[in-house]
């Protein structure tokens, strides 16, 4: 299987960060009175608390951060953080989490090795794939150990409505547009 370079993890880091960045300015200088009077997409903020704990599993540190960061946003709870499958299989066992972001391609343990014994060990915790190829080998992965997955270059418009829908939540935000042209520039293929 062809390894995708850093770089397009990178400018996908990138992306999601300007993203979140742009949208807490434009919350903060927006007056209240001309806020209620704006398209929502221009009040782009959290609206729940959400009480579901959330583990990320991914080898690069940066997707790992901006994952992080996308979710503090969302007012998500993120419980932990593991850089491979056997990590991972330790942080569930001491964390507990009620979701667990995993990537699929992973030094050591990958991330559908890690789904089957995450399964055995807590079945009642969800599981979400994240990753940059969507191949047939991933799709049967899916299918078989995980309740979906999000391809890395369409993390930030593509994770916060899994996470609703996994924990019963309405998503209520509109998808952040420019992610995707952001990860096409970048030459990230989903």
């Amino acid at each position: 299987m062809r390894r995708v370079p850093n770089r397009n993890k990178a400018w996908l880091a990138y992306g999601l960060s300007r993203i979140a960045l742009t949208n807490r300015r434009k919350e903060h200088r927006m007056p209240a009175a001309e806020a209620a009077a704006a398209p929502s997409w221009q009040v782009w903020a959290p609206e729940h608390q959400v009480a579901a704990r959330i583990l990320i599993v991914d080898d690069n540190s940066v997707a790992r951060t901006t994952i992080r960061a996308l979710l503090d946003w969302h007012s998500f709870q993120v419980c932990g953080e593991a850089k491979d499958g056997e990590e991972a299989i330790e942080k569930v066992v001491e964390l507990k989490p009620d979701i667990i972001l995993l990537d699929i391609n992973m030094p050591g343990m990958n991330g559908v090795r890690a789904a089957y014994e995450i399964r055995r060990i807590a079945p009642a915790t969800k599981i979400v794939f994240l990753t940059i190829h969507d191949t047939p080998q991933v799709m049967e992965g899916v299918r078989v150990w995980s309740h979906g997955f999000v391809t890395k270059s369409a993390t930030g418009t593509e994770l916060i409505p899994t996470l609703d829908r996994l924990i019963g939540t309405p998503d209520k935000r509109p998808p952040a547009k420019s992610v995707k042209s952001k990860s096409r520039r970048a030459g990230a293929g989903g």
